[in-house]
């Protein structure tokens, strides 16, 4: 009855969707409120969604098991704003287009 193995405790889950696609999910802390942060891989094979899960762990690992995360268009943008207004010395919002000052 069964040659399956369990995973060891904390490795995550991998399991086959309805749709015949793989899916691999594992905690990777908390948030503020104490709730689990679950990261989630797919794959069309079982061994693809394995690969990814080892790559992403190998990552978390090399980064003191910080989670890196992509920023937005948006939050870059911001970014690059202020930087930008940092090294000119101007305020944001002041002289803009179509703004003429008077």
């Amino acid at each position: 009855m069964g040659d399956k193995q369990r995973r060891n405790y904390g490795s995550g889950s991998i399991s086959q969707r309805k749709d015949g696609t793989w899916t691999a999910r594992m905690i990777i802390g908390t948030n503020e409120a104490g709730k689990p942060r679950i990261k989630a891989f797919y794959g069309k094979s079982e061994r693809e969604v394995k690969k990814k899960m080892k790559e992403f762990e190998k990552e978390l690992h090399k980064n003191d098991g910080t989670v890196v995360q992509k920023n937005t268009i948006e939050a870059y943008l911001n970014i690059e704003f202020e930087e930008t207004d940092e090294l000119s010395g101007t305020e944001r919002g002041s002289g803009g287009f179509g703004h003429s000052g008077t």
